[in-house]
């Protein structure tokens, strides 16, 4: 039987917070954001035929979402260089991109790293605060999603990120 180490990351005693993070798409690093969540399921099918009880279940399908809120000055970095790569002024709605949460605590430690592959903007929300306001504006982005790979472990045996994402190209 297989033991399972405690793997839980302790920096100088501490476990990680928000303040550990920063993320990376391409060359850009990006520390200025308030949020980054991500989650995905499996929905699996279930199998009746003619009885009550339920007589198996199939593998159903993987699904996964994120949405990720941005500084306003970290959001134009992003859409500059989605909106430029390859191409300069080729739009950046429809450009999929990784990216990849990244967990240390101080230079020189290991860094713990969550992959978000193939994500496309799917819809943006500008919160540019109030009057009596002291925060910076920012916006939340929806992104689709093809897969999550935490901690470098694939959800499944057959993962493939998809066609045409940077996943693809790179592994995971």
């Amino acid at each position: 039987m297989a033991i399972i180490q405690d793997q839980t990351p302790l920096i100088n005693g501490f476990l990680f917070s928000f303040a550990s993070i920063r993320l990376r798409v391409g060359s850009l690093v990006i520390t200025r954001f308030t949020e980054c969540n991500y989650k995905q399921s499996a929905k699996m099918g279930s199998s009746y035929g003619a009885s009550v009880q339920k007589q198996g279940r199939t593998r159903g399908k993987l699904d996964g979402s994120t949405n990720v809120t941005l500084v306003r000055v970290e959001y134009n970095r992003l859409v500059a260089y989605l909106a430029n790569n390859p191409t300069p002024n080729s739009g950046y709605f429809f450009k999929p991109f990784d990216i990849q949460v990244e967990w240390r605590e101080n230079p020189g430690d290991p860094i713990f790293t969550d992959k978000i592959i193939g994500c496309m903007i799917e819809d943006e929300d500008f919160k540019n605060g109030n009057d009596k306001s002291t925060d910076p504006a920012v916006v939340t982005l929806g992104l689709n999603i093809m897969g999550i790979v935490p901690g470098g472990n694939v959800p499944v045996a057959d993962f493939q990120p998809g066609p045409g994402t940077p996943g693809s190209q790179s592994g995971y």
